[in-house]
């Protein structure tokens, strides 16, 4: 049943991948500290199943690094470096 489902499954993630970059990069420059721990935690493993594997790998690392506050860490410059990823004109995956 799996494998009937795989070509589905494929067309829905090209379908949705742009959108979802966009819409993950916009939420990433508009989020306030206080909500930045919750959004990446949901965009870490969002983007790895939408294919932008280094995007989802660079949320996941500043996922972590906040569990020790948000002054812990340079955020303009770590919520930067996830929205680069995700422009595939800047560097990002295609």
């Amino acid at each position: 049943m799996l494998d009937d489902m795989a070509p589905q499954v494929a067309q829905l993630i090209a379908e949705r991948r742009d959108a979802v970059a966009r819409t993950a990069a916009r939420e990433l420059q508009q989020a306030s500290p206080q909500d930045l721990p919750a959004l990446v935690h949901r965009l870490a493993g969002k983007l790895g199943a939408f294919g932008y594997h280094a995007a989802g790998e660079a949320a996941r690392q500043l996922m972590l690094d906040l569990r020790n506050g948000p002054e812990a860490v340079t955020l303009p410059s770590r919520t930067a470096e996830i929205v680069s990823l995700l422009d595939p004109g800047q560097g990002g995956q295609s």
